[in-house]
């Protein structure tokens, strides 16, 4: 049997100005991550990891759109 190929990205393979805007890209401001989880609402609540409270978010196409 054939060990299958890692598809899994390594920072290596990417130069570091293309990382660091794909970084950039997947951080909110407090304000954004508030509304996405309608203000920390223990109803998005999913569990607690490592770092404290986990939650599931609403996406917010108002905020993002896609034009």
């Amino acid at each position: 049997m054939r060990k299958r190929k890692s598809t899994t990205m390594q920072t290596s393979d990417i130069k570091t100005d293309e990382f660091k805007r794909i970084v950039d890209s997947l951080q909110f401001d407090f304000n954004t991550i508030k509304l996405a989880t309608s203000n920390f609402s223990s109803d998005y609540k999913v569990g607690e990891g490592g770092f404290g409270e986990v939650y599931k978010v609403i996406y917010l196409n108002l905020l993002y759109p896609s034009n």
